[in-house]
This record gives structure tokens, C-alpha cells and sequence, in this order.
């Protein structure tokens, strides 16, 4: 980044900053959407626990799916109706949440850089992330 470059800033509806030189357009829809906490659940996709509500949009590692099609998460873990809460040993019964695909697409590069001093030795390596960003339309218990 050089010094005169133009940073935009917009103010969203949960009072945070969002900063869309660094991320892209559809990137800084999905950590600051407006919430609905009378019903969550707890999914767990690729090897990772997500807090879900209706009408939230995330990332989750690559699902298979088009773009603008239906996908039914399986592994709901926890589920909140307005506080009654179910809890899975280890999945709740008959729970599953209906997320719609929005994208799929490669998160930024991150370099791993290796080194010992004194030995002549560098190696550089990078890596991409696939991720596929779905909007949670309903949880069904």
C-alpha cells in the first residue's frame, strides 16, 4: 500500500467500521450482519463450530453446491428457541439448517516462510483457502 491510497470506510448497523480496501464487497456483508438471538444453533463443518442464526451469512470450508442453490448442514450440535435449549450427544435429532449458497471462492494468500540463520536456507510457500459463503435461511428442528 502506498501512502496515497484511498481507504473506504462505511459505518454499518452494528456501530463497527468496516474497512472495504481490504476486504472486497461481498466480503464485509458477513461478520457484521444484524442479528435475530432469539433462535441460534451450533453447526460444526469442516472441523470447525460455528454460532448460526436465520438470515446470518458465513463462511464455511467448501461445500459442494451451485450458486443460488439449497443446502441442508446435518451436524447441529446446539439449538436455542427462545430459551429452550437442546443439546446433541454429540448431534441434536432431526435438527438441520437450510442455507442457501452465495459464493464460492478462494480466501487471500497467506505466505509461510521458512528460515535458519546462518545456513543459507529460505523457503518460501504460499497458500489459498477454498471457502464457500452461505446465507442460513432456517433452522429446523
Amino acid at each position: 500500500m502506498s501512502i496515497g491510497q484511498i481507504f473506504c470506510v462505511y459505518y454499518d448497523t452494528n456501530f463497527s467500521l468496516v474497512d472495504t480496501f481490504k476486504s472486497g464487497p461481498l466480503e464485509w456483508l458477513f461478520a457484521f450482519m444484524e442479528e435475530d438471538t432469539t433462535m441460534y444453533a451450533v453447526i460444526r463443518s469442516g472441523g470447525k463450530q460455528y454460532r448460526v442464526t436465520p438470515g446470518q451469512t458465513i463462511r464455511l470450508e467448501k461445500v459442494s453446491g451451485e450458486v443460488g442453490s439449497k443446502v441442508e448442514l446435518g451436524d447441529v450440535l446446539l439449538v436455542d428457541n427462545d430459551g429452550e435449549l437442546q443439546v446433541g450427544a454429540p448431534l441434536v435429532a432431526n435438527a438441520k439448517i437450510e442455507a442457501t449458497v452465495l459464493e464460492h471462492d478462494r480466501a487471500k494468500k497467506i505466505l509461510v516462510f521458512k528460515k535458519k540463520r546462518k545456513k543459507q536456507y529460505r523457503r518460501t510457500n504460499g497458500h489459498r483457502q477454498d471457502f464457500t459463503a452461505v446465507r442460513i435461511e432456517k433452522i429446523l428442528l
